[in-house]
């Protein structure tokens, strides 16, 4: 996971070089898959080094059709090939991007790009929190983070100009292997503890 963290943060560095904070890029228009399509293209796509570009198609290969992803206590929980409401492709060291883009983030304060990534590939576990992860990019302070270190709303402070974070008593119980947490937040426990699964 800290290997595609480093590389969406690179990615996003470049594009604000080229168009720009963050929280001046037109999400406000990107609020359907085809003026989401033409986001993507202007200031995500550029970026990433790609070998494949499934787009919103379902059934093109990005991600392996028909398999079911598990949380982090090993329940089936998502089939991201199924997505047609997502951006999905490939990079060239294999691992697969399912990105979606969050048109109302300015005015909620909430993160405004989600990228859902498989870092190594179709290959096994497929599951949330052991080979699946999640980073986002905000706002504001235009900073990439991982799910389990901010809560998912609301969370911005203009005055201080912060994100607050998580407990960590949270991000543990989501990424409790025996627990009943979906797994997400364990992006942001990897981080916090060193690049290191302690679960």
């Amino acid at each position: 996971m800290k290997k595609n963290y480093s590389i969406i943060s690179q990615a996003i560095q470049r594009s604000q070089l080229d168009n720009g904070p963050v929280d001046t890029w037109d999400f406000a228009s990107a609020n359907n898959n085809e003026s989401q399509k033409e986001f993507i293209k202007k200031y995500i796509l550029p970026y990433f080094q790609t070998t494949k570009i499934c787009g919103f198609n379902t059934g093109n290969g990005c991600f392996k059709p028909n398999t079911a992803y598990k949380n982090i206590t090993g329940q089936n929980t998502t089939t991201f090939d199924n997505s047609s409401s997502d951006f999905k492709f490939v990079l060239n060291d294999g691992s697969l991007y399912l990105v979606s883009i969050k048109s109302n983030c300015i005015e909620d304060r909430t993160r405004c790009i989600i990228f859902n990534i498989d870092t190594n590939g179709h290959k096994s576990p497929n599951q949330i929190g052991r080979d699946v992860f999640s980073i986002n990019v905000f706002p504001f302070t235009n900073n990439v983070m991982p799910d389990g270190t901010y809560p998912a709303t609301g969370t911005y402070n203009s005055e201080t100009k912060r994100w607050s974070y998580q407990s960590k008593e949270d991000v543990d119980s989501n990424c409790n292997p025996n627990g009943s947490g979906s797994g997400w937040a364990c992006s942001g426990k990897i981080m916090r503890e060193g690049w290191k699964m302690n679960y």
